[in-house]
């Protein structure tokens, strides 16, 4: 299955909280300059100063260090409230995940039943 849009966005739409959200609970091992989170979050480098902003305040992400004048932030993972969202968008994945599993098992017993008959045809027509 590919999804075409990550969880939280495809539900909740892109603004550019949810997009440096999404990007950071998905490599949550790593830590991201400014540049590099509008870059990856495809947002400019002016509003990622501001989500920078709000998630600093609300302890969604960390700096983690500095190198020169340059600034690292990862996302705060022992915050309770980053953890409710990483639980929920691990929840949002296995339900997505869960629906196209059964659609895809459904599209086979589908399938199944015509194949058969397709395959006893030729065995039936074919010279003995």
């Amino acid at each position: 299955m590919i999804l075409m849009e990550p969880p939280f966005e495809g539900i909740f739409g892109s603004t550019p909280e949810l997009k440096v959200l999404q990007f950071l609970l998905a490599h949550s091992h790593f830590d991201y300059t400014k540049k590099e989170l509008a870059e990856h979050a495809g947002i400019s480098r002016q509003t990622v100063y501001n989500v920078i902003d709000i998630f600093l305040t609300w302890s969604i992400i960390k700096e983690t260090r500095k190198i020169g004048n340059v600034t690292l932030y990862t996302l705060h993972k022992t915050n309770p409230l980053v953890q409710a969202f990483k639980k929920f968008d691990n929840e949002i994945i296995n339900i997505i995940t869960q629906e196209e599993i059964r659609k895809t098992d459904q599209a086979e017993k589908q399938r199944t039943p015509m194949s058969l008959l397709t395959r006893s045809k030729k065995r039936i027509a074919a010279p003995v």
